[in-house]
């Protein structure tokens, strides 16, 4: 952002669970994932990651989009990113956090992404397989003006 003269970003070193800044127009919450979207990059993760790590990160995933939220003001919107195609990392955290909190819903990225590249649900999902990209995931969820 410094680099193409942007002001109206102000980056933040802190623990999210500390954070007692907001709420915020824009949440970008990219959190720690498996990686399995750069798996083709990086072979050794097919030794190196087990199922268990999976179901650890999604409990932290859940517990960081949570808490993201917080952050968001009504009529904001917060960004989940990760760079796995694991639907336990993906979907599942969204849909879980989407039954937990009404207020939230998603805005579809047809409009600015290729229809190949948008699930029927507004995600934003690639693959190494399509596009020579590598696989991650992010979906747009908007806080409704009145929950």
């Amino acid at each position: 952002a410094q680099r193409l003269g942007i002001k109206i970003i102000s980056p933040v070193i802190s623990d999210m669970y500390d954070f007692k800044g907001g709420p915020f127009d824009r949440v970008l919450l990219d959190p720690p994932c498996s990686g399995w979207g750069s798996a083709g990059k990086h072979s050794d993760l097919r030794w190196a990651k087990t199922s268990e790590d999976t179901t650890k990160l999604a409990r932290i995933q859940q517990s960081m989009i949570g808490r993201a939220s917080k952050l968001v003001k009504p009529g904001g919107v917060l960004v989940y990113s990760t760079c796995t195609i694991i639907k336990e990392e993906n979907d599942m955290v969204v849909e879980d956090f989407l039954a937990k909190h009404k207020e939230f819903e998603v805005e579809s990225a047809k409009e600015f992404y290729p229809d190949e590249l948008v699930t029927d649900k507004g995600y934003v999902k690639t693959y190494p397989s399509v596009g020579k990209l590598d696989g991650s995931f992010c979906v747009r969820l908007k806080r409704k003006e009145h929950a």
